[in-house]
């Protein structure tokens, strides 16, 4: 068993430990992808593992949280990156600092999340993983992996990721740069570092995430590359009574059309929402998630934006208060906010971009390239049915392929594959 001790940051295990496993993502607990990181964590620690998390927004080293940088150091990393037009190569001795604590902990797996925050040094972190033979795993929460600079392709429609990145169309994306184009070389690094490691996994968080990262050339070393979904917290995610929601929100008989994301962005579905509720006059549509005020002012009456929302279990009511859930994004890898929606029982009208129509399945509707009449007839077909009419599929959908334990045990399983002796 593990034995810790944790005292003024100092760490100290028990040489009887079975594998010590971190976690590298931007947020702890904030966000779908840090409530992932959050609950690897919880469940790493209840099954016995040594877990350590490293992360922007959390520090909390008796429950082995570990923040990376400090405000003004995370501030001039990400000058750098848009300077430089190198992202995750500053951050020199946050890094450093946060390699002398794996020196203590000695992980037998690292596995790398969000990494293009501004916050670590990837260069350093793949050496180092090279140089100790750390079986290293890359979790595609986005496609910023195996391109040189893009998080997401889909929406500039480019393909150079597949031969060599240069002339990128999408520096103004994501993490912009101001000035200079290094994709080409940013690409190049990433292809000799993985190659690098020997003990390299590849998981996608969906079966077309999974498919795009095979056919990279940056893994053509990796021993593993598979599909593991990302997953859903059934304790808390399920159907639930929504009356006192409902008088919270002053709701009451008319049909709920319910959207999430962490901002509400064109690619979003920002727009369409709108749309959606000039449409639809009888209907309330509950946008949760970052609306800018200015966007806030173009929206109709009957739509409620109660902003983010931390509580998951109020989330889940959320969820469960809503006639039929709505997600035009243009982007998505997994589509938490689909998986939670059927986890809670609540039918999905979705744009067919990307991941989303493979979550979704035949728990609702898919729509062809965000076409608005497309989401009309949806709706009203959705609606006229009944949500009670999707229910029970969609609670069923979701307990098979998104089950929390089901599937953090197959990590388990690719973390015993990649450290077992050759």
């Amino acid at each position: 068993m593990l034995s810790l001790i944790n005292s003024g940051g100092k760490i100290i295990i028990n040489s009887s430990q079975i594998m010590n496993i971190i976690q590298v993502n931007s947020h702890y607990e904030y966000s779908s992808i840090g409530r992932t990181t959050m609950e690897m964590h919880e469940y790493m620690i209840s099954k016995g593992f040594g877990s350590f998390v490293f992360c922007i927004n959390k520090d909390d080293p008796q429950n082995n949280i570990y923040k990376v940088v400090n405000h003004l150091e995370y501030r001039l990393n990400g000058i750098h990156s848009r300077i430089s037009g190198l992202e995750a190569y500053g951050s020199h001795f946050p890094t450093w600092r946060m390699l002398r604590k794996w020196d203590t902990i000695k992980p037998n797996v690292v596995i790398l999340r969000n990494i293009h925050s501004d916050y670590v040094n990837l260069p350093m972190i793949l050496k180092y993983c090279a140089k100790n033979n750390i079986a290293t795993v890359l979790v595609h929460h986005d496609f910023w992996f195996f391109t040189g600079h893009c998080t997401y392709y889909t929406k500039i429609k480019c393909q150079k990721w597949l031969t060599q990145c240069e002339s990128c169309p999408g520096l103004k994306e994501g993490n912009p740069t101001w000035f200079l184009d290094t994709s080409k070389k940013v690409f190049n690094d990433r292809m000799r570092m993985f190659k690098e490691i020997d003990n390299l996994a590849v998981v996608g968080v969906s079966d077309w995430t999974t498919n795009e990262a095979k056919r990279s050339p940056m893994y053509t070393n990796a021993k593993v590359i598979k599909r593991i979904y990302n997953w859903i917290n059934l304790d808390i995610f399920y159907p639930r009574d929504t009356f006192s929601i409902r008088q919270s929100l002053g709701i009451k008989d008319e049909p709920v059309i319910l959207g999430i994301s962490q901002s509400w962005i064109p690619a979003k579905g920002l727009y369409i929402f709108i749309d959606i509720a000039k449409h639809f006059p009888n209907c309330r549509i509950v946008m949760v998630g970052k609306v800018k005020e200015e966007d806030r002012k173009m929206m109709p009456d009957n739509i409620l934006t109660p902003g983010v929302l931390k509580d998951v279990t109020l989330l889940a009511n959320y969820y469960s208060l809503a006639d039929v859930f709505v997600n035009p994004s243009l982007q998505e890898t997994f589509g938490k906010v689909t998986a939670e929606a059927l986890a809670c029982g609540t039918p999905v009208v979705v744009n067919d971009a990307t991941a989303t129509p493979e979550i979704a399945g035949d728990c609702g509707i898919v729509v062809h390239n965000n076409n608005m009449d497309e989401y009309y007839s949806s709706i009203e077909k959705v609606l006229a049915l009944g949500k009670s009419y999707y229910t029970s599929k969609c609670v069923e959908r979701a307990n098979t392929l998104f089950n929390k334990n089901k599937n953090l045990e197959e990590y388990v399983e690719l973390f015993r594959t990649l450290t077992e002796p050759k």
